[in-house]
């Protein structure tokens, strides 16, 4: 995709460079190797816009995601808010401190 899409030479280049891009193969064996078994959802954000497809991301992940159900995030607008269960526990807003968890601290 990348090879053939309008990105200018040198964005082609950076993306290449293997620092902040994962291509959808590459992301899909992240998920294959790290996934918990207890893992309820995987959202998948920040696709390209004009290289890639919620769909074929979607065509991707699914027939591998077993229990885990795949979220596509859009680029235009938020997701519906999800309740994720922890240690059996249901988030409540009401008393729990929303946090933002990030893959890379």
């Amino acid at each position: 995709m990348l090879e053939y899409g309008g990105y200018p030479y040198r964005l082609k280049n950076r993306i290449r460079g293997g620092h902040g891009h994962l291509s959808n193969k590459q992301a899909l064996a992240l998920f294959l190797q790290y996934r918990p078994a207890y893992m309820s959802h995987l959202f998948l954000a920040h696709l390209s816009n004009n290289n890639n497809t919620p769909k074929k991301v979607k065509d991707l992940f699914e027939p591998v995601a077993g229990t885990t159900e795949i979220v596509i995030t859009p680029r235009d607008k938020e997701t519906k808010l999800y309740h994720i269960r922890a240690s059996g526990k249901l988030f409540s807003p009401k008393t729990d401190k929303p946090q933002q968890l990030s893959l890379f601290q």
